[in-house]
């Protein structure tokens, strides 16, 4: 489990740390990954070396004429088919923390507020990621599968650097929702589970505006 720095909330003393959204970071990592392996066909060929020539080229020319639509959320009736769907699919709280510090103390060009008590929550998340992989073929969407898991463990220094640990992996066929995706299609999925932690600031001037606005107290 990743330790909570003992000085929070920088963990250097450089001010609070950005929000990270594993489903985004996945997001942009599989976009950039498909476009660039539509290219880069030796690529293809190192990833793919124990298949036949004929078939690499097969895989080359897929991507190539028909790249995956990489969309966020689950996929719906009007998307195209190939399609790759980041989802969370869970959000799970662990150790939490919370703390107070004085705002004059921060260095961060998005804090508006001035010389007030600022609040810090927060706690290691597990974030629950879900990659669903939709194509018109058996064989597409194991070149789709295995294209995004080798993705994925790729990304595990990208992951780190970003102060979330991989810690669970796993994928498989799935059936398709005949209502929303009628016809012949096929899908798999992975499942990928990360771990960090999650910081949020809150300063006492805001939250106070926030329960007024919410009848909670008056002023």
């Amino acid at each position: 489990m990743p330790a909570i720095p003992d000085d929070y909330p920088d963990g250097n003393g450089s001010g609070p740390q950005a929000q990270v959204m594993p489903e985004r970071v996945i997001y942009h990592l599989l976009k950039g990954a498909f476009e660039t392996a539509k290219t880069d066909q030796e690529f293809i060929d190192r990833m793919f070396r124990l298949l036949s020539a004929a078939e690499r080229a097969t895989i080359k020319a897929f991507l190539n004429q028909r790249p995956p639509q990489i969309v966020h959320a689950f996929a719906r009736r009007a998307q195209k088919i190939p399609l790759i769907a980041v989802a969370v699919q869970d959000d799970r709280e662990g150790q939490q923390f919370i703390d107070e510090f004085m705002a004059d103390d921060l260095v961060d060009p998005y804090d508006e507020s001035a010389n007030g008590v600022q609040t810090l929550h927060g706690g290691i998340i597990t974030t629950t990621v879900q990659v669903m992989i939709w194509s018109d073929s058996p064989d597409t969407v194991q070149y789709l599968y295995q294209l995004a898991w080798a993705f994925l463990k790729a990304a595990t220094q990208t992951f780190a650097g970003l102060q979330m640990s991989p810690v669970s992996m796993s994928g498989g066929d799935v059936a398709p929702n005949e209502d929303l995706m009628p016809g012949t299609i096929y899908g798999r999925h992975i499942t990928i589970g990360l771990e960090g932690p999650r910081v949020y600031t809150i300063d006492g001037a805001f939250w106070t505006k926030v329960l007024v606005a919410a009848n909670l107290i008056s002023v």
